[in-house]
C-alpha cells in the first residue's frame, strides 16, 4: 500500500475534488468521522454540511498555514479489499497517524486501475492546536507496514520499487551520463508523471549507475443545527 499526504490551505478545494468525482459517477463517499450529516449511519452529500463539519476547528486556528490533510491510499491492483474492509483501512491509517479523534470524511475511488481511497481531514483539533506532523513520512511507512501486515496487502514500498524500476527499462546505466538519458526518458511522460515522481525515478537511475560502476547492491543512501454528528466517538 502506498500514502501520500497532501497539506494545503483550502478545505474547499480538497471537498470539491472529491465531490467533483462524486458527481462523475468514478468516487463514492465511503464513511466518515465526526461529520455533520442528514443522512442516517452515512456522511451527508451536502457539501454545505461536510464544510461545516470542520468550521470550528479551522476558525479555532487562524494561524497554521496549511491546516487541510488530503490523503491517499493506494492498495495494489491485486488487492481486492472489500468498502468494508477499506472503512477500517481508513480509521487504522487515521488513528496511527494521530487523527483519529479528527472529523474526516473518506472517499472511494475508482478512476484508476487500482480502488483506492481519499481522506480530507484538517491538522487542528478542536481546541486550536496543531497536530504535530513530525516525522510524518516515517510514521506514515510504518502505518503502512502494520496496516498491510493486519490486511494482508502487498508491501507498499516494493510496488514503487517495481513502478520506478519500469520507468528506467530503457535507460542503459552501462554507457554513463544516467541523468542525462533518464530525463530524456521522462520527457516523454512528463504529461503523466509528478515532479516527485521524476525526481524519484532520476534517483533510481543514478543509484544504478553507481552500484553497476562499483558493485555494491545497497544504495545508502468523529445533534448540532439540527443535524446527528456522524461517526461521534
Amino acid at each position: 500500500m502506498v500514502a501520500k499526504i497532501s497539506h494545503g490551505s483550502s478545505l474547499y478545494g480538497a471537498l470539491a475534488y472529491n465531490y467533483r468525482k462524486v458527481m462523475e459517477g468514478t468516487a463514492e463517499i465511503l464513511s466518515g468521522n465526526r461529520m455533520i450529516t442528514d443522512r442516517l449511519g452515512q456522511p451527508s452529500e451536502d457539501m454545505r454540511l461536510t464544510l461545516l463539519s470542520f468550521e470550528n476547528y479551522l476558525l479555532a486556528n487562524r494561524n497554521t498555514e496549511k491546516p487541510v490533510l488530503h490523503i491517499a491510499l493506494s492498495p495494489a491492483p491485486e488487492d481486492r479489499l472489500t468498502d468494508t474492509q477499506l472503512e477500517e483501512l481508513a480509521a487504522r491509517y487515521m488513528e496511527r497517524m494521530g487523527y483519529g479523534n479528527q472529523p474526516y470524511i473518506v472517499y472511494r475511488h475508482g478512476d484508476t486501475h487500482n480502488k483506492h481511497i481519499h481522506i480530507v481531514s484538517v491538522c487542528v483539533d478542536g481546541n486550536g492546536r496543531k497536530i504535530s506532523d513530525s516525522y510524518e513520512h516515517r510514521r506514515s511507512m510504518t502505518a503502512c507496514r502494520e496496516l498491510e501486515t493486519d490486511f494482508g496487502l502487498r508491501n507498499g514500498a516494493d510496488m514503487e520499487e517495481r513502478n520506478l524500476r519500469a520507468e528506467l527499462k530503457k535507460v542503459d546505466v552501462s554507457v554513463g551520463d544516467v541523468r542525462h538519458q533518464d530525463r530524456q526518458h521522462a520527457q516523454g511522460r512528463v504529461g503523466k508523471l509528478s515532479l516527485p515522481d521524476l525526481r524519484r525515478i532520476q534517483r533510481v537511475a543514478f543509484h544504478a549507475q553507481h552500484r553497476s560502476q562499483t558493485g555494491k547492491r545497497r544504495v545508502q543512501g468523529r445533534t448540532l443545527y439540527g443535524h446527528r454528528l456522524f461517526g461521534h466517538r
